[in-house]
């Protein structure tokens, strides 16, 4: 919906908007996408993904649940989300500071798992060696990020829409302004109009 590349100017862009959206939404929509607040946003994604790749393989359980529950000036979606990332980050720099043959050592996903409330098969007696992942506290995470994005994308929409509906009652209002000082001024000619014929024919 949005072609920034197809013009050189943000003036350009407004004067030339898409034939299913309202000119005064496009505006809006050009001046945001402009913006400091949307660009800074962009490069941060965009820092994200490139880590992911250099890295390589998927974020640890606990980062997952941080990267899907945090907002992108890094405030949390909600204070338990929060606390369940700083119980689960505690938790694993007390088990990373257990002896290597200690019985209760846990994967990330297993200690998120337990932090959330689900219950997983937890490996004992193995150490600091490697452990099967959890597929159940793996897949929890997962939906209950891609829920968290879901749920972020959908505010973000309502929060456009509610901003659109405004300009909307806004631009509604400013007409109804106009038209009622159009009605004025109309009125008050033609009563200008009609005294001075009147004096003109009292004259007569």
């Amino acid at each position: 919906m949005y072609a920034r590349a197809s013009y050189a100017t943000d003036e350009d862009r407004i004067q030339n908007p898409p034939e299913d959206i309202n000119a005064n939404e496009w505006t809006w929509l050009v001046n945001y996408f402009g913006s400091q607040k949307f660009k800074a946003m962009s490069e941060r994604n965009k820092v994200n993904r490139s880590k992911q790749r250099n890295e390589g393989g998927e974020p640890l359980a606990h980062e997952l649940w941080r990267l899907t529950h945090q907002k992108k000036d890094g405030s949390w979606g909600s204070e338990q989300s929060r606390q369940v990332y700083e119980t689960v980050k505690d938790k694993l720099e007390e088990l990373a500071s257990q002896p290597c043959d200690s019985p209760v050592a846990s994967t990330p996903d297993e200690v998120l798992s337990l932090v959330v409330g689900q219950r997983s098969g937890h490996v004992r007696g193995r150490g600091c060696g490697p452990k099967p992942p959890s597929k159940s506290a793996a897949t929890t995470a997962t939906i209950a990020g891609l829920q968290a994005q879901v749920k972020d994308k959908d505010d973000r929409i309502s929060q456009m829409e509610e901003l659109i509906s405004q300009q909307r009652e806004e631009v509604a209002q400013i007409q109804e302004k106009l038209f009622k000082q159009k009605e004025e001024v109309t009125a008050e000619v033609t009563a200008r109009l009609q005294s001075d014929m009147s004096s003109q024919l009292n004259e007569l």
